[in-house]
C-alpha cells in the first residue's frame, strides 16, 4: 500500500494503486480521516484502470466522512473510470481535476485564509466561519460555499 503523502498541513495526496490494493488504501485513508478531519484530500487515479462497486462504496464513504467541511478532489482519472462515474451520476457529485497540480491549485492555502482574516476582509458571522476552518471544526457545506465565495483568491 502506498503511504499517505501529505503535501501540506491542510492537504493529503494519495496516489492510488490498482485493485485489489485500492481497497486497503481506501480503508487506511478512511481511518486517517476519522482520526483527524482537518485535511482536504486529493486522490490520484493515474494507476487505476477499473473501479468496482466495492471501490465506489469506499470512495463514497470517504466523501461522506469529509462532511462538506473539507474537499475531495479526484485527479488523473482514466476515461473508463470516468465513464463509470458518469453512468451512475457521480460525475456531478465528485470534483475532478486533470492533473495533480491542478487539484492542488484548486485548494487555497491556509495562509491565504489567514491573510484575508488579518486584513479585516471578514467582519461579522463570516469571520467566525473562517476561524472554524483554522481550528478544523466542521461546519455545513452551505457555510463553506459562502465563505469560499467571499474570499478573493
Amino acid at each position: 500500500m502506498t503511504p499517505l503523502e501529505v503535501s501540506s498541513d491542510s492537504v493529503a495526496v494519495v496516489a492510488l494503486e490498482p485493485e485489489p490494493h485500492l481497497y486497503a488504501q481506501f480503508d487506511g485513508l478512511i481511518d486517517t480521516v476519522r482520526e483527524s478531519n482537518n485535511q482536504d484530500v486529493v486522490l490520484d487515479f493515474c494507476a487505476v484502470g477499473m473501479l468496482t462497486t466495492s471501490g465506489i462504496s469506499r470512495l463514497m464513504r470517504l466523501r461522506s466522512l469529509l462532511d462538506g467541511s473539507r474537499r475531495l478532489i479526484l485527479c488523473q482519472v482514466r476515461t473508463a473510470v470516468k465513464g463509470v462515474f458518469a453512468v451512475i451520476g457521480l460525475d456531478r457529485v465528485l470534483e475532478f481535476a486533470e492533473r495533480q497540480d491542478d487539484a492542488l491549485s484548486a485548494i487555497p492555502p491556509i495562509s491565504q485564509w489567514c491573510n484575508a482574516q488579518s486584513r479585516g476582509r471578514f467582519r461579522g458571522p463570516e469571520s467566525l466561519l473562517v476561524r472554524s476552518v483554522f481550528l478544523g471544526k466542521r461546519f455545513p457545506a452551505k457555510a463553506r460555499k459562502y465563505v469560499t465565495s467571499t474570499i478573493d483568491i
